[in-house]
């Protein structure tokens, strides 16, 4: 008799203890994650660069509350959109124009759901670094136009000059 009442304990301490961690797991946050970077990490065996002003954008976990999602390149708070995608949430900005010939970090944080509530939980950090060339490539297009459209003038006088 003594021994089915200390197996019957048993069992009841187990059965609470499990019923008390299933409740703590539910209320538990946990953090958003940040993935897809565009453009890439810069890396010595790659050397990706981008223009000034280009688009950048990565993917949120779907847990991540978007009210609270904020992004900075170089510490400059850039203007962002967010598209949800049911079960994550698509990111998207352009780097500043001011920001050319240098290294920039894209920084981003955001607070996670709790789920239960709409408390926002554990903020996440992350980010990724890129390198901004000199200026956008548009402008480097249009001096190269301008150049070859001179050349071409000049070209056009010398034959024109002579007999």
């Amino acid at each position: 008799m003594k021994k089915k009442r200390i197996l019957l304990l048993l069992a009841l301490s187990v059965f609470a203890s499990c019923a008390m961690a299933t409740r703590n797991r539910e209320n538990e946050c946990i953090k958003p994650r940040f993935s897809k970077f565009l453009p890439e990490q810069y890396a010595e065996d790659t050397r990706i660069e981008v223009s000034p002003g280009s688009e950048f954008s990565f993917v949120a976990s779907g847990n991540t509350m978007p009210d609270t999602i904020k992004v900075a390149v170089k510490k400059i708070e850039a203007e962002i959109t967010i598209e949800d995608r049911d079960i994550l949430y698509k990111v998207s900005g352009k780097l500043p124009d001011s920001l050319a010939g240098t290294f920039a970090r894209i920084t981003i944080s955001a607070k996670g759901d709790s789920g239960k509530s709409e408390t926002a939980c554990r903020l996440a950090k992350g980010g990724w670094l890129i390198k901004i060339t000199e200026k956008a490539e548009a402008d480097e297009e249009i001096d190269e136009k301008v150049d070859d459209e001179e050349q071409d003038d000049t070209e056009e006088g010398d034959v024109s000059e002579t007999p």
